[in-house]
């Protein structure tokens, strides 16, 4: 027996549910997005470089 689990190993009440979203906190000036997860776009790097800062493309709210 396996309990409440389904032939996939999830719980059967994770059946059917999608992933949250995570919220976009940085938007490039051609509304390219980043989450803040993983690795820092190559959009953003590139502004980095430039001599901008991060901060000045996170999005407010």
């Amino acid at each position: 027996m396996n309990g409440n689990r389904v032939g996939n190993g999830k719980l059967a009440l994770d059946v059917g549910k999608s992933p949250a979203k995570s919220k976009v906190t940085h938007r490039g000036p051609n509304g390219e997005t980043w989450t803040s997860r993983g690795a820092k776009p190559r959009w953003l790097v590139a502004l980095i470089a430039e001599g901008k800062s991060a901060d000045d493309f996170k999005v407010s709210g």
